[in-house]
């Protein structure tokens, strides 16, 4: 899920658990090379374990991004950190 939600720009976020978003962001620190390299590329890492037909069926909607790959890095290292204030500057709104 991080994969796809970082490559774009996220303003508002809602859900009914916050120790969700917290796994969330969790993961996306832990994954951070693997989630650049997959949105450079296009692509859901191998490491992923996804069933074969859910892999297919997200397939189409996986196009290159390389330009936000690199920015999501740039912000990674001015930061030191790689946390939603770096991926989603924009976010103004978390609502549980």
């Amino acid at each position: 899920m991080m994969r796809f939600a970082i490559e774009h720009q996220v303003t508002l976020m809602g859900g009914n658990n916050p120790l969700q978003f917290a796994q969330c962001f969790r993961t996306a620190q832990e994954r951070r090379l693997e989630i650049l390299d997959d949105i450079a590329e296009g692509t859901i890492s191998t490491r992923i374990d996804l069933p074969p037909d859910l892999r297919q069926a997200l397939q189409p909607h996986l196009r290159p991004n390389p330009e936000r790959a690199r920015e999501l890095a740039a912000a990674a290292a001015r930061a030191h950190r790689f946390t939603p204030a770096e991926y989603w500057p924009g976010l103004d709104l978390v609502c549980c």
